[in-house]
């Protein structure tokens, strides 16, 4: 039996043994001479190589006749895989173990994943270990890893176990056993042993390497030669994966450079077979960022280099002659000084680039190193516009600060109330106190609690933050006194609970604290004198296991998570006897996990093992109606959710590794707001911090996060926002969504201060327009299928209609107001534009009689920054200017502007009023000179903006425009030279395709983008505001240890203050 038989073709082995290989096993099971019999010979091998098998006579007729295709295992074989060698070895099973097992591994979920087994074999090894009185717990698997961390946990073990010099060593040998392919294609080396260990720069430490990490099972060594055990280990080592992708340039050169170097070894040192060129420059800018380059590899180059001098002397020397040699002799230093001159710009360069390139690749899998990288690259070239626009875009980034210190994974988080501590717990049998009063430079506070002869499931704080509770897997609940989080001690002995207690949470009023157990109840305990806690009441009914416990904000209901695919309410307005609420919430395909109320205990939200979110309204517990349909949060279980504290977003935690911030104000449509907060590991706990701009996450990685939220993401309560106005001084905003305008104070912080309620028009498919008036005090609203409407917002807080528009028409599309504060005009549907006279907004007045030109719907219109002329665009393609100098008396221009292939969706003038700027369908921006309105000029060429319904903003100071289009991009053009703007790198918005956006600049630097995913965002463009938030928000994200697996070329420099 010959498996995995691929590997001839896919570790490099030379095309003769291959052949001669082949071969053997063909003659093998060829009839006997002496007994006529043939040996047998199975030859397992990848689909996806069957192409290079045929290529050899002898295996190309077998695959002819012989050939059998394998299905991937049934979910019955793997569940089999599973069940029958633990009933060998007499241990029972837990209920619902093999389901959540087989989920993790991906049955029902699409194709087989390479490395199902061997990872099915170091997770269940992993599961028996923490096995409990002869039986298979999920907590063990949990504590295990789960299919997906169990080789990361085998990984980080063994790492621990070598030190510092060892480490050194390991990342090369590893590497080395690396084949760098495209990303998500590269797979394992064999090498022989002896030339692994001399490649390295300390050949004996790198055997006592060896041995650590071959007894982990992550190596094999096998007729002297080493390799990974499997694959897999390249993919769920986070460790191995990010080495890879870190060193995904260089290695490729490495493995060149060794191979030719081993070349030039085998054929007695020839010089024909040394590097030259680019091939050797290449090795030369690797050898420099390397600090493990073998011997070998560097007396290779070092000789290659020595050729190479020798063969330009020798070319100089015979065209020139030996009389000028001292001549020949100058040359040639001043070329290899130019030539290190070359080589050090070049290696400089590649060393940016490589910066760029790991900050690029974390900004999703680790945004807070992304943005560190960030700043160090800022610092290498301080005017680069690219990093300035990486550095800029983080502010819309949720940004972490790891918690380091547990053991083993941190199952849960949680805050004071106050916030000024979060505890953890851990499956190392301890709690920690972090000292959270200043987010941006956490701490430990005192040692870890110690106490729990188990792994440590859950932590809760009393409601006055002075009484802690936390449980285990030894079946004990404690209480500790953390009046002072510096001496902690227990307030009582430790109470029984039934069995491992998932979860606990205190009562609002902090007399009663709930526990969700093993044994399929959950325990009240009465806690309202902490020292001397009693076991009350017991709720019954959970058919398995209950997972969580949580109370309703008002103290009436209790809600419940189980195994047995049910969330149950329960009326716990007297503790002493709690009674069923309602009927069981079902719909759950497997265990229920989290349960949530939010904060007016109106709705519950809850996840489970699907990793589907599901929505009710409790108003009436009696009669809970489900609110939308489930939502599929994450690709794997969601053990955690919590709601904010003003009831607008809720945060889910999933074990793919995601938590996610959802818009809630529209309970029945959750929008998922930015992009996904990613861990190393599967996440199991998340918790905001009672002020809202933190969250803490925790799971399998063991090392809590605490994240710094964007403080510029507002969800918006009714769906899609369309762009935002505001008044002169930037001190009033306004923005409207489907049938709600808000208005908003914006000194310093943007603070929602009045709404106004429209008519519901949703139905028709329109959306409300707000536009407000330069001095802040009048606000217009409009409808393509209502009448435009003046508001007085003196008082934001109070908004008072002032009038309607007598249209000529009954329905407007657009409307401006002039500088001079007098006038306004609007877009009418009869392609018309009207100018008012509202010196009296209680009664505004018709100017003229209507602008008339355009052959279809007028899409936009503006002033001047005088004030002395109108500019309008409609869905002709035709921009139109009528001086307006005496508004009663309008003089449309003689011709109209054309160049958009589409409709003109926005028009906007530059703040020097010499420029203008076009959006269209058309997908693209136009500017034009319009220093002299009534003969305008194009500039430049169009700009792209790759989507429809282009809109853009000019920057206060007029040398930056942003654009916004349907399909949510925000693109940044320098354009100071306007008839040569440039982009300014990538989308600012990450989540391109997801929903229109609109932009408006604000008086300063600030930038608002509103979106149709129901959120409001703010990015200041002062890129020292931004790199100081990274520096707050990301202490500890880039140390010494982390700046040398990261950046081992670099000495140690940190880009922020320690």
């Amino acid at each position: 039996m010959v498996d995995q038989f691929e590997e001839l073709f896919t570790l490099g082995v030379p095309r003769a043994d291959v052949a001669q290989f082949i071969t053997t096993l063909h003659q093998i099971c060829q009839p006997s001479t002496l007994t006529g019999r043939a040996a047998v010979v199975i030859a397992g091998v990848r689909s996806d190589v069957l192409g290079r098998c045929v290529e050899f006579p002898e295996l190309a007729s077998a695959l002819q006749s012989r050939c059998m295709v394998l299905e991937p295992m049934t979910s019955v074989e793997l569940r089999e895989a599973v069940v029958q060698p633990a009933a060998g070895a007499g241990l029972r099973i837990e209920p619902g173990l093999v389901d959540l097992i087989l989920t993790d591994v991906g049955v029902g979920q699409g194709e087989d994943a390479p490395g199902r087994l061997p990872l099915l074999s170091h997770v269940l090894a992993g599961t028996w270990s923490r096995r409990r009185v002869g039986q298979l717990t999920v907590a063990g698997y949990r504590a295990a890893g789960g299919v997906r961390g169990s080789v990361a946990e085998t990984g980080e073990r063994a790492w621990d176990r070598l030190d510092d010099r060892q480490r050194r060593v390991a990342r090369g040998v590893l590497m080395r056993l690396v084949s760098i392919g495209d990303p998500g294609r590269d797979s394992c080396r064999r090498l022989p042993r002896q030339t692994l260990v001399d490649s390295t720069s300390e050949p004996e430490v790198a055997e006592e390497v060896l041995e650590v990490l071959s007894a982990a099972r992550l190596l094999t060594i096998a007729d002297d030669e080493v390799t990974f055990t499997h694959e897999v280990v390249l993919r769920a080592w986070p460790r191995l994966a990010q080495w890879v992708e870190a060193d995904r340039e260089y290695a490729t050169i490495r493995q060149r450079a060794e191979d030719d170097a081993a070349a030039w070894k085998d054929h007695d040192y020839d010089p024909s077979f040394l590097q030259s060129g680019v091939r050797l420059e290449n090795t030369l800018v690797w050898l420099s960022v390397d600090d493990d380059a073998s011997p070998a590899a560097t007396a290779f180059a070092a000789a290659s280099s020595v050729r190479k001098r020798q063969l330009m002397l020798l070319a100089r020397t015979a065209v020139i002659g030996l009389v000028v040699l001292t001549v020949v002799a100058s040359i040639a230093a001043v070329i290899a000084a130019r030539s290190r001159g070359a080589i050090g710009r070049q290696y400089a360069d590649a060393l940016f680039r490589q910066v760029l390139s790991v900050a690029d690749q974390r900004v999703v899998n680790d945004p807070a190193l992304s943005a560190q990288l960030m700043l160090v690259a800022r610092r290498m070239r301080p005017d680069d516009q690219q990093v300035r626009l990486r550095i800029q875009a983080t502010q819309n980034m949720p940004l972490a600060t790891p918690l380091v210190g547990h053991k083993g994974a941190a199952y849960t988080v949680v805050f004071t109330p106050d916030g000024k501590l979060l505890a953890s717990a851990s499956d190392d049998g301890t709690v920690r106190l972090w000292d959270t009063s200043e987010p941006s430079s956490p701490s430990p506070s005192g040692p870890p609690l110690t106490g729990h002869t188990s792994f440590v499931t859950a932590v809760a704080f009393s409601p006055d933050g002075k009484t802690l509770a936390s449980t285990s897997g030894d079946g004990t609940l404690r209480l500790w006194n953390v009046s002072n989080p510096t001496d902690v001690h227990q307030r009582s002995t430790p109470l029984p609970t039934g069995g491992t207690a998932y979860m606990a949470a205190f009562s609002p009023d902090g007399r009663t604290l709930a526990t969700a157990d093993d044994d399929r109840t959950v325990q009240l305990w009465d806690v309202a004198n902490p020292d001397e806690p009693r076991a009350g009441a017991r709720l019954t009914g959970h058919a398995g296991p209950v997972r969580s416990v949580t109370f309703s904000a008002d103290g009436k209901l209790l809600a419940s998570a189980s195994n047995d695919k049910t969330v149950r309410l329960w009326d716990v307005t007297d503790p002493a006897r709690p009674v069923p609420a309602g009927p069981p919430l079902g719909g759950f395909t497997n265990i229920a996990h989290a349960v949530a109320f939010n904060p007016a205990s109106t709705v519950l939200a809850a996840s489970g093992e699907d990793g589907v979110l599901r929505m009710w309204n409790v108003a009436d517990p009696a009669h809970p109606q489900a609110l939308g349909d489930p939502l599929p949060a994450h690709t794997e279980a969601s053990w955690s959710l919590q709601f904010s504290t003003d009831g607008a977003m809720l945060a889910s935690a999933g074990y793919d590794g995601t938590a996610k911030l959802w818009n809630v104000l529209d309970p029945a449509h959750p929008v998922l707001l930015g992009q996904p907060l990613v861990d190393g590991g599967g996440l199991t706990s998340v918790a905001f911090s009672p002020d809202g701009h933190h969250l803490a996450t925790s799971g399998t990685s063991g090392i809590p996060q605490l994240w710094t939220l964007p403080t510029g993401l507002i969800p918006n309560r009714f769906g899609r926002v369309n762009a935002p106005s505001l008044s002169a001084d930037g001190a009033v905003m306004v923005t409207a969504s489907e049938n709600l305008v808000q208005l908003w104070n914006n000194n310093g912080h943007l603070t929602r201060a009045g709404m106004l309620h429209l008519p519901d028009n949703s139905a028709g498919g329109y959306e409300y327009q707000a536009e407000i008036h330069p001095g802040g005090r009048l606000l217009a609203t409009e409808l393509s299928s209502a009448p435009t409407t003046l508001w007085d917002i003196s008082d934001i807080a109070h908004p008072i209609k002032l009038a309607e528009l007598p249209n000529a028409t009954k329905y407007t599309n657009v409307v401006a107001f002039s500088p001079d504060r007098r006038t306004m005009a609007t877009a009418a549907t009869d392609d018309t534009v009207q100018l008012w006279d509202i010196a009296n907004p209680r009664q505004p007045q018709r100017l003229s009689e209507p602008l008339r030109g355009f052959a279809g719907i007028v899409n936009a219109i503006t002033f001047t920054s005088d004030g002395a002329y109108l500019i309008a665009g409609g869905t002709d393609r035709t921009i139109r200017t009528w001086s307006i100098s005496d508004p009663r008396r309008p003089v449309a221009s003689q011709t109209a502007l054309t160049g958009h292939t589409a409709a003109v969706e926005s028009l906007n003038i530059s703040p020097d009023g010499k420029t203008l700027v076009s959006g269209g369908q058309d997908q693209t921006l136009r500017l034009w000179d319009i220093a002299n309105p009534l003969r305008p000029a194009p500039l430049g060429d169009p700009l792209p903006t790759g989507s429809s319904g282009a809109q853009a903003s000019f920057s206060a100071a007029g040398n930056t425009l942003a654009s916004g289009t349907d399909n949510g991009t925000v693109l940044l053009w320098d354009v100071t030279n306007r008839s040569r703007p440039t982009l300014i790198g990538d989308s600012l918005t990450p989540e391109q395709g997801a929903s229109r956006s609109r932009v408006t600049f604000a008086p300063d630097t600030r930038l608002y983008v509103a979106s149709r995913d129901g959120a409001l965002r703010l990015w200041n463009l002062n890129a020292d505001n931004a790199a100081r938030r990274i520096c707050e928000s990301t202490r500890g994200a880039l140390n010494e240890q982390r700046w040398k697996q990261t950046l081992p070329s670099l000495p140690y420099e940190p880009p922020c203050p320690l």
